[in-house]
């Protein structure tokens, strides 16, 4: 997720990516272990995702990730919050060493995503909400005129709920078109799936 990438992203550079989401994996370990909880195997998990949509498909002001014409990233299951964070800090969103205050009561860092992190906006971790939040993040980017994409990633306990089961089956007509990536042979290997993008619907 870099401020100059370009809306139809190139050929992605392989190792590149692979080394990020190594990085991505370090940090996350590293954080759970200096704060003595967290989950570190779904970060694990998510890593390739993860850096895959930060640091490829992803277009964003890393100085102002907030920005109306920024990309969104929602981490539905939210109790992966040290891979957000960890890509966050890698994409120069916020310093790297803050990382390690994961989970601290000075800290913004917390056990879930909040708002109060830069890049986030909304908190999330109740299992099947991240959807209904992608959704309404573009919604708000068409009305605002925005070509601002948003990306979920779900987790598997995302994927039980009705509404989420639904809406990916396509009986509910969601306020946004909604596209899947990896769900089925996610499901089986009780990973994460992420749905690139959540595009406004015309």
């Amino acid at each position: 997720m870099t401020a100059t990438a370009p809306r139809a992203p190139a050929s992605p550079d392989l190792e590149q990516l692979r080394e990020k989401a190594r990085l991505l994996r370090i940090h996350s370990l590293r954080m759970t272990t200096a704060a003595g909880s967290g989950h570190p195997t779904s970060c694990l998990s998510a890593a390739e995702l993860v850096a895959a949509t930060f640091f490829h498909a992803m277009s964003f002001d890393r100085a102002n990730p907030n920005s109306l014409a920024s990309d969104r990233f929602v981490l539905s299951k939210g109790h992966a919050a040290p891979i957000l964070y960890a890509a966050l800090a890698e994409a120069g969103v916020f310093p790297i060493s803050r990382l390690m205050t994961l989970r601290q009561f000075s800290s913004e860092l917390e056990g879930h995503p909040t708002p109060l992190v830069p890049g986030v906006d909304a908190a999330t971790g109740s299992l099947g909400q991240g959807l209904s939040v992608g959704a309404g993040l573009a919604l708000g980017a068409r009305l605002e005129k925005s070509t601002a994409r948003v990306y979920v990633l779900l987790g598997d306990g995302d994927r039980t709920g009705r509404t989420v089961r639904r809406i990916l089956a396509g009986d509910i007509q969601a306020p946004a078109r909604v596209g899947k990536c990896g769900i089925d042979r996610a499901a089986s290997a009780g990973q994460g799936a992420l749905l690139p993008p959540v595009v406004p619907a015309a």
